[in-house]
Formats: structure tokens, sequence, C-alpha cells
């Protein structure tokens, strides 16, 4: 846990706000672009990122 780590300092607070995450599940994304600035044909890691975060949820 980081609040037993003796290097770090854990401050905790009440809020009001909720983190969310949300994922972009539209038919049709927005271009997507390569590093060297070449358009991609599709998201590629949409699926992947998906499911990464199903199996990181313990249940």
């Amino acid at each position: 846990m980081l609040s037993k780590d003796p290097k770090l300092a854990v401050a905790r607070t009440d809020t009001i706000y909720l983190p969310s995450l949300d994922f972009d599940f539209r038919e049709k994304y927005p271009p997507v672009f390569a590093k060297v600035g070449s358009p991609l044909p599709k998201n590629p890691p949409g699926c992947r990122v998906r499911e990464a975060f199903d199996l990181a949820i313990d249940r």
C-alpha cells in the first residue's frame, strides 16, 4: 500500500466529486494517427484497453 511507504505522504480528504471512467463506444471513431503521422484504419487499442480494465477489476 502506498500509505505504508515512508517516502510518501498520503493525504485523504472528503469530496463531493465521484471519479468515473467512460469508454467511447461510437461506431465511427475520430481519425487516429500513427507516430509517423499516417492515418490508421481503426483505433487498434480500443478493444484491448477495455479487456484490460475488465480483467483488472477484482470481482
